[in-house]
C-alpha cells in the first residue's frame, strides 16, 4: 500500500491533470480496501493459519500494525481527495465524508467479528478508526463550509462529540472534544466576521451560534455531572456562561452604534445576567451558576465604579460613593447568610478551559459552488440573434479556413448579464470568443490657422520665445502637433509649454527638435498633448532661427463608452462599523457587473468624508481596492465620483468613516459599466452567410469560460462588424440537474445525506463501550 502510494505521487504530477477520473480513482480505492482489510473483512480464510507468520508487518504487530493502519489511512485520504480535487473540485469534501463512514462501518463490522480480535486488540482497532472518523468527518466539514457555516459546523461537531462522549463515558474522546471545543470558541471569538449590516438585536445569526455553542457546552456539563465527575468538567459550564454573556454583549456592540448607550447597555447585559444567574444558582441550589452570579456581579460593580463613575458629573460620583458603601454591607450580610454554598468554589478548575481558548488556532478553507462543464442554453434567460453581412475572403485566415465576427454588447446584454454567463452558440454548438473594452472615436480631426501673438529673440544666447493663440476645436477633440517652417538648412530644439491663458502659469508639455537637413531629410512638427481648454502655446527655441507656424492639427479624443445603472436604496444594504466609527454600504452585485465607477448621491449638502473601496476576492474575503476623498462644500465644488482601479465583478463595499459626525444619508448610486465588444472565431466550409449564431445571457449561476485564446485567435485576421438583434427571452428557460443551482443543491443535499448517515453510524459506534479483557 505504501509503494502504491509513492507510484500514485509520481504518476499524479505528471498526468492528474490529463487523465481520467474512474481508473485513478478506481485503483485509489481498490488497493486501500485490498491491502488494508482484506484478511479481516474479505478473505479471512487467508489469515487463518498464518496469523504467526514471519512477514514485515505480523497480522497484529502491536507497533507496526497500528502504525501501518493509520499511514495506509492517511495515504487513502490524501491520494483520493488529490484526485476528486483535479477531477471534480466540488464533491472533494464529499470523499472525505465517504472515508469517515468507511471507518464507522469497520468499527461496526469488527464488532460483529469478534473472533478474529482479542479484547485489548478490537480496542486498538477501534479506537484508531474512531479517531480516523472525527479526523475525516473535521476535514470534510472544513473543505465544505465557509464564512459562518464553517462556523456552525464546528460548533455542531464539537458538541455532537462531546455529548456523544459523555453519554458514552469515552474519556479519550471526550478530552478530544475538548480540542474541538478550543478550535470552534477561537473561531467564534475571534473570526467569525461577518458583514457590517444592520441587524435585529438577539434575533440574527451572529448571536445564534454564540447560543447554539453555550447550549452544547452546558448539556455537556450536565450530562457529566450525573456520571463520573471531574473537576475539570466544571469548565464546560463555566465556557458556556460566559459564551452566551460574550455572544450578548457582542450583539449590543455591533447594534447600538451610540458610545453611550452601548455602555449603558453593556451594564444592563451584565446586571441581568447576575441577578439571573443569582436567582436561579440559590432558589435550585446549582453551585456553578452561583458563582458565575457572583462573579458576574463583581465585574458589574467594577465597571460602575472604576469606568462608569469617571464619566458622570459630581453629584452623580458623590451618590455612587454612597451606594457603594452600602453595597459592601448588603454583601457581607449575603455572605454570611449564604457563606456555606458559597465555600469552595476556588476549588473549581473550570476557567483553565478559557484560558486555552485564548490560545488555540483554526484553520479556514473555501466552499465553491458547483462548476459547469458543458454549456447547456436552457440555463440563460435571455439570447440574441447575430446577423452577419456576407463573408469576404479577407475576412478569412487561409490557414485553417476561419472566420472573425465581432460584435458590440448593446445595453440589453450589459443590463441583463456579467462577466460570467455570456455565450456564443452556432448551430447549437459552444464556440470560444474573447471580451475587450470597446472604445468611442468621433470624426472631429483636421488643421487649423495659427495666429502668432508675441516673438522675442534674446540677443545674449540668440534664444527665441514665441507665444502663440490656437482657435477652438470641437469638443471631442484635441490638439495634437503643429507644423512649422524655417529658412535654409537648421535644426532647432526647444520646449513647448501648454495654458489657458496667458496669465496662468505654463505647464510644461515636452521637448521637440526640428530639422532640415541637406538631401531632403527635413521634420517639421512640433508634437504635443493638449488639454481641453488649452489653447495658448509657448515655444522656447536655442537657436536664433525664424520660425514659421504654419498650421495646427487636432484629432479626435478616444473616450471609453460605458452604460449607466442607478441603484436605489432598496439595492443597497447599509450597516456601521463600531470600531472605526464608519459607515459601510453593500451592493451583492448578483450578476458580476464589471463596475469601473461609482457616483454617490448623498443628502447632506456641505460635507467632507474619508472613503475606502473593498471588493470580494477569490477567497470570499473583502479586499481592499483603493480609497478617495468625497466632497461638496460651500463654494459649490463638490465630488463624489469614484474611479476605480480596475473594474469591479464581485461584491462591492463601500466604507465612509463619519468620525464623531452624524452619518451621511445616501440616498441612491450610480454604477458604469465599460462598453464590451466580442470576438469569436468561425469555421467556414462554404461561402454561404453563418446561420443560427446567437448570444446567450442572463445565468447569474454560470461560472467564467476557459479559452486557449493562443491557438483560437489570430490578431492579424480582419474581423467583420456583425450585428446583433432586438432582445428575446429564452422559450425553454429553466435549470438543469446538472448545472448551478440544481446542481448545488444537489451536492449540497447529498452532503447532509452523508452527515446524516454519518451521524446514525457515529451513535452506534458510541452507543456500546467498548471494554478491554483483563
Amino acid at each position: 500500500m505504501t509503494a502504491n502510494f509513492v507510484l500514485y505521487c509520481f504518476w499524479a504530477i505528471e498526468n492528474a491533470k490529463r487523465s481520467g477520473f474512474s481508473i485513478p480513482f478506481l485503483f485509489i480505492n481498490a488497493t486501500y480496501l485490498l491491502f488494508v482489510y482484506e484478511k479481516v473483512f474479505f478473505f479471512p480464510k487467508l489469515s487463518q493459519g498464518n496469523e504467526n507468520s514471519g512477514g514485515v508487518f505480523p497480522k497484529w504487530n502491536r507497533i507496526f500494525y497500528p502504525a501501518f493502519l493509520v499511514f495506509n489511512s492517511l495515504c487513502f485520504g490524501y491520494t483520493g481527495y488529490l484526485q476528486l480535487r483535479e477531477s471534480y473540485p466540488n464533491l472533494s469534501s464529499h470523499f472525505m465524508l465517504f472515508g469517515a463512514v468507511l471507518f464507522s462501518l469497520w468499527i461496526l463490522l469488527s464488532r460483529k467479528k469478534s473472533e478474529f480480535f482479542s479484547a485489548s486488540e478490537r480496542v486498538i482497532f477501534e479506537t484508531i478508526h474512531l479517531y480516523l472518523l472525527l479526523g475525516f468527518t473535521f476535514a470534510a466539514l472544513l473543505d465544505f463550509s465557509e464564512g459562518s457555516w464553517l462556523t456552525f459546523s464546528w460548533i455542531a461537531f464539537a458538541g455532537a462529540i462531546s455529548l456523544l462522549s459523555s453519554n458514552s463515558e469515552n474519556v479519550q474522546i471526550r478530552t478530544l472534544s475538548q480540542g474541538f471545543w478550543i478550535a470552534a470558541l477561537f473561531k467564534l471569538y475571534f473570526f467569525n466576521s461577518m458583514d457590517d449590516v444592520n441587524r435585529l438585536f438577539l434575533f440574527n445569526e451572529r448571536f445564534a451560534l454564540y447560543l447554539l455553542a453555550s447550549v452544547f457546552l452546558s448539556g455537556t456539563y450536565y450530562i457529566q455531572k450525573n456520571k463520573n465527575f471531574s473537576k475539570f468538567d466544571r469548565g464546560f459550564i463555566f465556557m458556556g456562561i460566559f459564551t452566551l454573556i460574550l455572544g450578548t454583549l457582542s450583539d449590543v456592540y455591533h447594534t447600538v452604534h451610540n458610545e453611550h448607550y452601548r455602555n449603558l447597555g453593556y451594564s444592563y447585559v451584565l446586571a441581568f445576567y447576575a441577578s439571573l444567574f443569582l436567582f436561579t444558582g440559590f432558589k435550585y441550589s446549582f453551585k456553578s451558576l452561583r458563582i458565575a452570579g457572583a462573579l458576574v456581579s463583581m465585574i458589574l460593580v467594577g465597571k460602575l465604579y472604576f469606568y462608569d463613575i469617571w464619566t458622570m458629573s459630581k453629584i452623580v460620583r458623590i451618590i455612587a460613593g454612597f451606594t457603594l458603601g452600602l453595597g459592601f454591607i448588603l454583601i457581607s450580610v449575603y455572605y454570611q447568610k449564604f457563606k456555606e454554598k458559597l465555600a469552595n468554589y476556588q476549588n473549581s478548575s473550570g476557567f483553565l478551559l478559557l484560558l486555552f481558548v485564548l490560545f488555540g488556532s483554526f484553520v479556514v478553507s473555501p466552499f465553491s459552488p458547483l462548476e459547469a462543464e458543458t454549456i447547456n442554453t436552457k440555463g440563460y434567460r435571455y439570447y440574441k440573434e447575430i446577423k452577419i453581412p456576407k463573408i469576404s475572403r479577407k475576412g478569412v485566415a487561409e490557414e485553417d479556413n476561419v472566420f472573425y465576427g465581432k460584435i458590440k454588447l448593446d445595453e440589453d446584454i450589459v443590463r441583463h448579464s456579467g462577466i460570467n454567463d455570456r455565450r456564443i452558440v452556432h448551430n447549437g454548438r459552444a464556440i470560444p470568443f474573447i471580451s475587450r473594452n470597446t472604445f468611442a472615436n468621433s470624426n472631429d480631426a483636421g488643421e487649423v490657422g495659427v495666429k502668432l501673438l508675441f516673438e522675442e529673440k534674446n540677443e545674449d544666447d540668440n534664444n527665441r520665445i514665441y507665444v502663440l493663440k490656437l482657435p477652438k476645436v470641437p469638443v471631442k477633440a484635441q490638439y495634437s502637433s503643429i507644423l512649422v517652417q524655417g529658412l535654409g538648412e537648421y535644426e532647432v530644439n526647444g520646449k513647448i509649454y501648454l495654458g489657458k491663458n496667458p496669465q496662468d502659469d505654463w505647464r510644461l508639455d515636452s521637448e521637440f527638435k526640428v530639422y532640415n537637413y541637406s538631401g531632403g531629410y527635413a521634420s517639421n512638427q512640433i508634437r504635443f498633448e493638449a488639454q481641453r481648454n488649452e489653447t495658448y502655446v509657448r515655444i522656447e527655441t536655442d537657436s536664433d532661427v525664424s520660425l514659421t507656424f504654419l498650421k495646427a492639427t487636432y484629432k479626435p479624443i478616444i473616450e471609453r463608452a460605458e452604460f449607466k445603472r442607478v441603484l436605489e436604496r432598496t439595492d443597497l444594504e447599509f450597516g456601521f462599523n463600531a470600531d472605526t466609527r464608519s459607515s459601510v454600504f453593500y451592493f451583492r452585485n448578483p450578476m458580476r457587473i464589471p463596475i469601473h465607477r461609482a457616483f454617490l448621491f448623498v443628502k447632506e449638502k456641505k460635507f467632507e468624508r474619508k472613503v475606502n473601496v473593498f471588493f470580494k476576492n477569490s477567497s470570499k474575503e473583502f479586499e481592499l481596492l483603493g480609497d478617495g476623498i468625497i466632497f461638496n462644500k460651500s463654494n459649490g465644488s463638490s465630488d463624489t465620483n469614484l474611479v476605480f482601479s480596475k473594474p469591479i465583478s464581485s461584491e462591492l463595499k463601500l466604507e465612509i468613516f463619519d468620525g464623531d459626525d452624524d452619518p451621511l444619508a445616501l440616498e441612491k448610486m450610480e454604477i458604469f459599466t465599460l462598453q464590451e465588444e466580442i470576438v469569436f472565431p468561425l469555421h467556414l466550409e462554404t461561402d454561404q452567410e453563418v446561420q443560427d449564431l446567437k448570444i446567450f445571457y442572463g445565468n447569474p449561476y454560470a461560472q467564467p469560460v476557459e479559452f486557449d485564446f493562443e491557438k483560437t485567435f489570430s490578431e492579424s485576421v480582419f474581423q467583420n462588424e456583425a450585428l446583433i438583434q432586438e432582445e428575446r427571452e429564452n422559450e425553454n428557460f429553466g435549470y438543469s440537474m446538472g448545472e448551478p443551482p440544481v446542481s448545488t443543491w444537489i451536492i449540497r443535499i447529498f452532503f447532509f445525506l452523508g452527515l446524516t448517515i454519518l451521524a446514525f453510524l457515529t451513535y452506534r459506534v458510541f452507543r456500546f463501550k467498548v471494554s478491554v479483557e483483563t
